[in-house]
């Protein structure tokens, strides 16, 4: 028995050695601590030089559309926004840690001079690996869904990957902190949209019956998500809903035969959604990868807001 161990002991140190020789060690990926966490809430605010007046840009799916991301950057560069918000689907897999490398090597000429918020899409579980990524700018929720301010504007971001039922925490949360905002606008941003034209999908019953009723009764003005990659817009109930999935993923085609209103708007094109907030109105300009406008609209305050100062 004692030559036994003394024989496997032996093969084991052999075998170690010849790993050593060959270079073939065993691949450890970097540490969680290693990664630095980006939170728009460390970058530098601008000078409030415009009273209530400011930009911000939507946009989501970029997923693995790396060069059409990259075009669309410059464009957001150019139009020199305040924040700008990402809808979900950053990347294609999320529990690859080289995806998520590529995707902020794309996005950090802009988000390192911007406050650049997210949102998770299901593209982008996997290992934790958005969690490491991403700390969100306050304490107002959890890593997955949060709130803030920005002048007369109140943002919530929601994971609607996690459950989002009345009984889940998120739900909870969400209509507290509906109750608690008095900004003339609210805008909900998060990855499934609740209505939708797109082919094999249409409407989201499951997010529309979580959201869609408590978002009309506190006056919810503008929900803009992600998903469906295009471009829709539609108003329901008061609420004007964009769906903006056009980041850089393969794009999907419209169902003509799904049910739409006369005024509902869509696209099948890459995008990004440039809002300028005055005051009481908040307007909304779609701008495609070539510059070219492709849709424009406006949203006005809440029911029963109370406006600040006009620039």
């Amino acid at each position: 028995m004692i030559k036994l161990i003394l024989l496997f002991i032996l093969l084991v140190a052999v075998f170690a050695t010849l790993l050593s020789l060959t270079g073939r060690q065993p691949v450890t990926p970097p540490a969680a601590s290693q990664i630095v966490r980006y939170s728009p809430s460390a970058i530098p605010a601008r000078p409030a030089n415009r009273a209530e007046r400011f930009d911000f840009i939507a946009y989501g799916d970029t997923r693995d559309g790396h060069d059409i991301h990259r075009t669309l950057i410059k464009h957001m560069i150019a139009l020199n926004p305040d924040l700008v918000i990402h809808t979900g689907d950053l990347v294609s897999k999320g529990r690859k840690d080289d995806e998520w490398d590529t995707f902020f090597e794309v996005i950090d000429p802009l988000a390192q001079k911007v406050p650049y918020y997210t949102i998770r899409g299901n593209h982008d579980r996997g290992r934790h690996n958005y969690e490491k990524r991403f700390a969100p700018p306050n304490d107002s929720g959890t890593d997955r869904y949060y709130a803030f301010d920005h002048k007369n504007v109140h943002f919530i971001a929601l994971d609607t990957n996690q459950s989002i039922g009345k009984m889940s925490p998120q739900r909870y949360w969400l209509e507290k902190n509906l109750s608690s905002t008095d900004k003339p606008h609210v805008v909900a941003f998060f990855h499934h949209p609740p209505f939708g034209v797109t082919k094999g999908r249409g409407d989201n019953k499951r997010v529309k019956n979580a959201f869609h009723d408590l978002f009309v009764r506190h006056s919810v003005n503008l929900v803009v998500s992600g998903h469906d990659h295009l471009y829709y817009r539609t108003q329901r109930n008061g609420i004007t809903y964009i769906t903006t999935g056009g980041g850089g993923a393969p794009l999907y085609d419209v169902d003509n035969m799904l049910p739409q209103l006369p005024s509902d708007t869509w696209g099948k094109y890459h995008h990004v959604v440039h809002f300028t907030v005055t005051g009481g109105l908040i307007k909304g300009t779609v701008i495609d990868i070539d510059g070219k406008v492709k849709d424009s609209f406006t949203v006005t305050t809440r029911r029963g807001a109370k406006l600040g100062p006009r620039n």
